[in-house]
């Protein structure tokens, strides 16, 4: 008697069927990785300390002194973050306000001075693959601040990123591939 499982889930990654998977969630071991890499890769494409393009940091983020914290609410203390510098790496420019239809507002702001990323959360891929190595230099020594930061606990194995990032073309496959080493 032989038993056959059907699958409905759909891998976390590409949304392909899971009737073979690599592991649990995902269809394969490229997905698996991509999925794994683009966490990491989230860590500065939704942080407003580095371009999300390119991963240089734009802005030095400095604890207020206790001396400041001193007659603020335990709620407003512990929201605060710090007082945010700007890097050699960061201009000022223009940046859309809003991309509603027919209303464009544009402001001035930070931006990448290297790159000209005018929206430190937003990436361009078509750039990104011009630059893909030197991009990929500067992820991974904006991934080694946070994670000396303790915002995560990846280490991410340089040779092996680097081999799949000129194999792959995929910043994210690389990193995932390259955090499994």
């Amino acid at each position: 008697m032989s038993t056959s499982q059907s699958s409905t889930a759909s891998c976390k990654e590409c949304d392909n069927d899971l009737d073979d998977f690599y592991s649990p969630g995902y269809c394969s071991e490229d997905c698996y990785h991509r999925y794994q890499g683009q966490k990491l890769l989230n860590i500065i494409e939704n942080t407003h300390t580095h371009c999300a393009n390119c991963g240089v940091r734009l802005k030095e983020v400095e604890k207020p002194p206790k001396e400041f914290l001193v007659g603020m609410g335990q709620q407003s203390a512990e929201s605060l973050v710090g007082f945010q510098y700007t890097t050699p790496s960061a201009a000022n420019g223009e940046v859309d306000v809003d991309d509603t239809p027919g209303r464009e507002i544009v402001s001035t702001g930070t931006i990448c001075g290297e790159c000209g990323n005018t929206n430190s959360s937003e990436c361009f891929p078509e750039d990104r693959h011009r630059h893909l190595v030197e991009y990929g230099h500067r992820f991974l020594e904006s991934l080694e601040e946070k994670r000396r930061e303790g915002v995560h606990d990846k280490d991410v194995d340089e040779p092996v990123f680097f081999e799949a990032l000129v194999e792959s073309d995929d910043l994210a496959l690389a990193l995932g591939r390259a955090i499994q080493a």
